[in-house]
């Protein structure tokens, strides 16, 4: 939060609603660098931290944005790359990319059924002989086929 407001009550109350950080005016531009600098670190730390999902010889590393296939890496787009990955950590759970946006990129994005099934389709072709890892559900969506 970028804000006049300095007080001790108003510090507390910004973060306990969730700010990452809390800068009050009059502000060095030099300071709020660094401390941007320093959430996306922290941010880029938590990615890192989330789980690798490793199934059969595919490996999707979230905090490196990699998918390996047997010993390729697999070039995907950021949003392929994302329902991967949701796909991948829901594993055996039907979910319809419609109901359950986190799969594209979050609560904002402009998702239609037919631009979800042009991600998984170039999804599929990338992974090769382990496109059937994503399987279809007639009437539901997708989802990571469970060992």
């Amino acid at each position: 939060m970028l804000t006049a407001r300095s007080e001790d009550a108003d510090v507390v109350a910004g973060l306990e609603l969730g700010a990452d950080d809390y800068l009050t005016k009059p502000f060095s531009p030099r300071v709020l660098l660094a401390r941007i600098k320093a959430v996306l670190r922290r941010q880029q730390g938590e990615a890192d931290a989330e789980m690798t999902v490793v199934y059969d010889d595919v490996v999707i590393h979230p905090g490196r944005y990699e998918v390996g296939a047997g010993d390729q890496l697999v070039n995907l787009t950021p949003t392929e790359f994302h329902i991967l990955h949701f796909f991948g950590t829901t594993t055996g759970m039907g979910v319809h990319p419609l109901s359950d946006r986190r799969c594209v990129r979050g609560e904002d994005a402009e998702v239609t059924e037919r631009s979800v099934d042009v991600h998984v389709a170039a999804i599929r072709r990338k992974l090769g002989e382990h496109r059937d890892l994503i399987e279809t559900l007639r009437g539901v969506g997708y989802r990571f086929r469970a060992s």
